[in-house]
């Protein structure tokens, strides 16, 4: 901060208020400011920190010298014809003056001088927002608290008194157009301005458009708002507003004049429709060659060049309107929305025209369908390196945006990979093995292969596209996969069947409703007799059942609600419920059928045990956005599966599990829990699964560039088991002692916006570790205890205590 600014350091908005109600949200009148203090990131400002660290010598005559030749020689280089972008600017700017001066005007914010000016204007401003909120008798004024040496002001004030607010007396109509005058009572009965309401300009303008959109979904297709307009008297008394609201009528030139004439609005109708497939906006001599037509499609024409490639039943299944129907803008939106979303569709334009060979009033509708490459391929590779050793994988993927003609996704995916890895029995014999030879490092002993085949169908599949509601906008997916996988410890094969169903429940509020109706697993394992030996050994169910033969019969319903709607929106949610069930009904059908069960008290199905459990979770998701630059985000995941007596566990894959790049960030994934458990064998281990998952998060996200993102986070969350297991004390969930064994962690992030995709690195320290013993959880408390154990299994002296760190890569938010 440089000697003599007068720099505005705080800025409040004081309420004063004599009326028994104030409606005017604080956040519309700091909207209006003219001037405003530099940002905070929450008890910094950053930015303005960032300006002054890297540019102290902001005053240097040398340094403005030289930005002042840099700006005049741009200026001279566009006199003579050259034209650059916002960012080539910005990018020449930074070329030139070097990396303090790009940090200032990219991440660095320079202080802002307070000016009594711009301070009143902001009252001119505050002043025009509460007249157009009723308050037409407010008084608003300001006060500035200036620091001890006066070359600072400390705090600045604006008080304000709003008075009593004007309400609407009477709301009258003169609606011009004879075509619309009959409608005036059923706008007077639901308008959103009533007599007794306060005054609000906003709410005027949302009448405007109310009607307007009204207007449009009966046929006026030309009609918009600015054809309505509204007269507010406040000078008839008692604090009152006669309202009158007009709808004037169009004009059009006179054919062989130059006067135009007054006509009323037109009503539209449907004419024919025009479906041009494969249209290329770049190809100026675009010509349809082929035209499709029959009796059953009415006066809507297929147009494509050469061979058709989606099926014309689909198109008109998509399509909301037909040739006769009265024009409805709501329909035509919608007919947009359900084929843009098709995956063979680069781009979509609706567009209409008045048939100006018909005598009634008719738009012809032209639908223009940009495609997309029907085939891609794509192949990936990576190098895995875990404990010194490494491994390769790749995948290859061929997909078919347009499998049987109507659009469908198909996808076949194949993935594979060798590693070098430790058995998991050399590990448990001797916690101190390590790989110390290059060649057995790169000794391959581990294999895994997985093909994976699905398609997505734009209806409810094996169902007719008539048989349900187009509204709906249904989906269909069925995958199969299959998973081979051979290590030393053990061999395991998977396959998997899912058939699955969503649709919109309610596309206003972002609703929809997912089905899986049935997703049949089936593992087999093969475990070597060290392995075995090793299990058994440990006496972990958990573990037991996860590395034995078993099938999974299940269904699931879920109900997602997603409020997010334009990017400027301030606040919105997400949820997400889902309820699965599995076993349950074949379970019962055994019983009832009389069937023996085995040993462990389970019925067989094809001589494997299956899966008996229900399963609860809820996903809730808040979002805040402060300004164009700073946001808020919360996230709160929790729920439970409870096993039945067929399994008595929860599969592994239907188990919960904390940590992870989405989840707790300090902890890797399968390392947290569950309960307050520690493992005496050793500091960390990977198998951490829960019955029950309660998690939360909350991040401020800040920009420093426009491309790079900055984040504070906090995590908390554990997984427990319903019922404490004797191998895991501690692992059970516990009403008067679930709070104390909640993990936290805290730490920052950074996100790179390349606006295909983002990438996340996260910094994450444990700051809560339930697994130490009470009075030691906290990283500021005393370890002695800690110490103890990690000695006990280091056989190493330990030196001062630092809170485990976590680095995690991903790509796009957490949450």
């Amino acid at each position: 901060m440089a000697e003599g600014d007068s720099l505005l350091m705080k800025q409040r908005i004081r309420i004063l208020t004599d009326a028994k109600t104030f409606e005017v949200d604080e956040d519309d009148i700091a909207d209006v400011l003219r001037q405003r203090p530099n940002r905070k990131v929450l008890f910094m400002r950053f930015h303005l920190g960032m300006y002054n660290l890297v540019n102290p010598s902001k005053q240097n005559k040398i340094h403005q010298r030289k930005k002042r030749k840099i700006e005049a020689r741009i200026a001279k280089l566009e006199t003579k014809g050259s034209v650059f972008t916002p960012k080539e600017l910005r990018d020449l700017r930074a070329d030139t003056l070097g990396w303090r001066d790009w940090m200032t005007q990219t991440v660095g914010e320079a202080p802002v001088a307070f000016d009594s000016s711009l301070t009143e204007k902001s009252v001119d401003q505050i002043q025009t927002l509460m007249a157009k909120n009723g308050y037409f008798s407010s008084k608003v004024d300001f006060t500035a608290k200036y620091s001890r040496n006066g070359k600072k002001v400390k705090r600045l004030t604006y008080s304000l008194k709003p008075g009593q607010p004007y309400t609407v007396r009477t709301l009258k109509y003169a609606v011009r157009d004879n075509s619309i005058r009959n409608r005036e009572e059923f706008f007077k009965i639901t308008s959103l301005v009533q007599p007794g309401d306060r005054f609000q300009v906003q709410t005027l303008d949302e009448e405007r458009q109310r009607i307007a959109d009204y207007l449009n979904n009966r046929g006026y297709y030309s009609f918009s708002k600015d054809f309505i307009s509204f007269k507010a008297d406040s000078t008839v008394g008692q604090r009152g507003v006669d309202i009158e609201m007009s709808i004037r009528r169009p004009q059009i030139p006179v054919s062989g004049s130059d006067s135009v004439t007054t006509v009323d609005h037109t009503r539209f109708f449907i004419g024919k429709v025009y479906i041009h497939t494969n249209y290329d906006a770049s190809d100026r001599s675009y010509v349809p060659t082929d035209t499709l037509h029959t009796e059953e499609m009415g006066d809507v024409y297929v147009l494509s060049n050469g061979e058709l490639s989606i099926k014309p039943e689909l198109l008109l299944y998509l399509l909301e309107f037909r040739p006769g129907d009265l024009y409805q803008k709501d329909r035509v939106d919608m007919t947009y929305r359900r084929m843009v979303q098709l995956p063979l569709v680069r781009s979509l334009s609706i567009q209409f025209a008045r048939d100006e060979s018909s005598s009634q009033d008719v738009l012809n509708c032209n639908i223009y369908i940009s495609q997309l490459k029907r085939k891609a391929i794509a192949l990936e590779s990576g190098v895995t390196h875990r404990d010194g050793l490494f491994g390769l994988n790749g995948s290859m993927s061929f997909n078919h945006r347009n499998v049987f003609s109507g659009a469908e996704l198909g996808s076949f995916r194949i993935v594979g990979g060798v590693e070098a890895q430790q058995p998991l029995t050399l590990v448990e014999n001797d916690e101190a093995a390590q790989v110390d030879d290059f060649t057995d490092n790169l000794r391959f002993n581990t294999f895994e292969i997985g093909p994976e085949i699905t398609v997505n169908f734009n209806r409810f599949f094996p169902f007719k596209m008539s048989a349900f509601r187009r509204s709906n906008a249904p989906r269909t997916t069925l995958s199969a996969v299959f998973n081979y996988q051979n290590r030393p410890d053990y061999e395991r094969q998977l396959y998997q069947f899912r058939y699955s169903m969503n649709y919109t429940e309610n596309a206003d509020r972002g609703s929809r409703i997912f089905w899986d109706i049935w997703e049949l697993s089936t593992i087999k394992i093969e475990k070597s007799d060290a392995f075995q030996n090793l299990l058994d050994r440990l006496n972990d169910v958990f573990l037991s059942t996860s590395y034995q033969d078993h099938l999974i019969s299940s269904g699931r319903v879920g109900w997602v609600i997603n409020t997010q709607k334009p990017q400027t929106q301030k606040r919105y949610y997400f949820n997400r419920v889902s309820l699965e069930a599995a076993g349950n009904l074949p379970r019962l059908g055994f019983a009832l059928a009389g069937f023996e069960r085995d040993e462990n008290d389970s019925y067989r199905l094809g001589g494997i045990r299956f899966a008996q459990y229900v399963k609860l979770e809820n996903d809730f998701r808040y979002y805040r956005r402060l300004d164009e630059k700073n946001a808020t985000a919360l996230r709160i995941h929790a729920g439970a599966g409870l096993p039945g007596a067929n399994l008595n566990v929860l599969p592994f894959e239907k188990s919960f599990f904390a940590g992870g790049a989405n989840g707790i960030r300090a902890w890797r994934p399968r390392t947290l829990g569950p309960g307050g458990y520690r493992d005496s064998t050793a500091l960390v281990t990977f198998n951490n699964i829960g019955e029950i998952i309660l998690e939360g998060s909350v991040e401020y996200r800040f920009e420093l560039t426009q491309t790079v993102e900055a984040a504070l986070f906090i995590d908390a969350g554990n997984i427990w088991l319903f019922k404490e297991e004797e191998a895991r004390p501690g692992s059970g969930f516990e009403f008067d002692r679930f709070a104390g064994e909640i993990a936290f962690a805290a730490g920052l992030g950074l996100r790179f916006d390349f606006d295909f995709f983002l990438v996340r690195f996260d910094l994450a320290a444990q700051m809560k570790d339930p697994s130490m013993v009470p009075g030691e959880r906290w990283a500021w408390q005393p370890k002695d205890r800690y110490r103890e154990f990690v000695e006990s299994i280091q056989l190493d002296p330990v030196g001062r205590f630092f809170p485990p760190v976590n680095f995690n890569l991903g790509i796009g938010y957490p949450f």
